[in-house]
């Protein structure tokens, strides 16, 4: 409670006879809520990966020219072709950012490993 002879303002003083702008900036500070640093900032949810849009790829082996495999896919939110490249096969399904902007979740439906191709011993 307040002594009766001062009001409630900035310069009035609290019950546990602070002063009321220090009160105020104590209560300001208690609200405050902190969050975890996590390693994997960019990581999803279950549900977020379930509204992720799944694009699926056609992928060709490294052939000469091209020491990386590629993946082609039509992309769900603007229809039309991307390609994603990467040095090993097992990197390519997954979470991307496609050419337009979008992130896609990429199956692989097929891979094309070619006649004379290294990998496909």
């Amino acid at each position: 409670m307040h002594p009766p002879d001062k009001q409630n303002g900035p310069g009035s003083t609290t019950s546990q006879g602070r002063n009321e702008t220090d009160a105020h900036q104590t209560q300001a500070l208690s609200r405050a809520t902190v969050q975890p640093e996590t390693d994997s900032r960019h990581a999803l949810s279950a549900n977020a990966l379930d509204r992720v849009p799944a694009a699926f790829a056609s992928v060709y082996a490294p052939a000469p020219g091209r020491t990386r495999w590629l993946a082609v896919f039509i992309c769900p939110h603007c229809r039309l072709g991307h390609a994603g490249y990467a040095r090993e096969a097992e990197k390519i399904p997954g979470m991307r950012r496609s050419r337009c902007g979008k992130r896609v979740r990429i199956v692989v439906a097929r891979v094309y490993r070619g006649q004379h191709s290294e990998v496909a011993a």
